[in-house]
């Protein structure tokens, strides 16, 4: 006996036409490659670097502290400038590391006072030198932190992804600034050592950047 074919199949076991669910999942596969192909090295560089310390934190500290630094120096006004040999040992011993310490004298500021600081990335192995301005530049202050340096501090180009400070770079930024002004920082560092140098405005900076050490 010949079985008659039956007109209507069970749906879904002889049928041609797709499932709704089947092609849900393979569109949300090709968004999801298409989405990390786009963003997936931006954050694959970002968790690389997830024990790094973004330079802009740096010097939102840098702009915290300095204030501090340029107080605890009024309350010692007639101090002495401090040697500069005396200084870098000061300095050496802050930090671990060799570092020069610039004599800004002939640009109108004397070095008042080297203490240490604990930037963020560098806690207990960093240094705060405090230059006051006398004559022209009476009023102002150079306040130098320094940190060492092991690699730990990153910066973030346009496309967000993480690069390292190469030596020859320097990065200025504004920093907050509670009375008003346009105090700026300026940070690079020598390979050892990460410098961030505050200055009262962004024209002291440029006119200070070479004596300071900044490249």
């Amino acid at each position: 006996m010949t079985p008659t074919p039956t007109e209507n199949p069970p749906p879904g076991l002889f049928s041609h036409r797709p499932s709704a669910l089947p092609v849900a999942l393979s569109l949300l596969l090709v968004t999801g490659a298409i989405l990390f192909g786009i963003y997936g090295p931006q954050i694959a560089g970002r968790l690389s670097q997830s024990g790094g310390v973004p330079l802009v934190d740096m010097v939102d500290a840098a702009g915290d502290m300095r204030l501090g630094a340029v107080m605890e120096t009024l309350r010692e006004k007639d101090a002495p400038d401090l040697n500069l040999q005396e200084a870098r040992g000061l300095v050496q011993r802050l930090i671990g590391r060799n570092a020069a310490v610039q004599n800004l004298a002939s640009m109108g500021y004397h070095l008042k006072r080297v203490g240490p600081a604990s930037p963020p990335g560098a806690k207990y192995r960093g240094a705060v030198l405090v230059y006051r301005g006398e004559g022209e530049q009476t009023g102002h202050w150079v306040v130098l932190f320094m940190a060492a340096d092991e690699g730990q501090f990153i910066s973030f180009d346009s496309l967000g992804r993480p690069r390292p400070l190469m030596p020859d770079m320097t990065l200025e930024g504004e920093l907050a600034q509670q009375t008003g002004g346009d105090a700026t920082a300026l940070v690079w560092s020598d390979g050892p050592v990460l410098h961030v140098a505050c200055f009262e405005t962004a024209d002291e900076a440029q006119r200070v950047r070479e004596a300071i050490g900044a490249p």
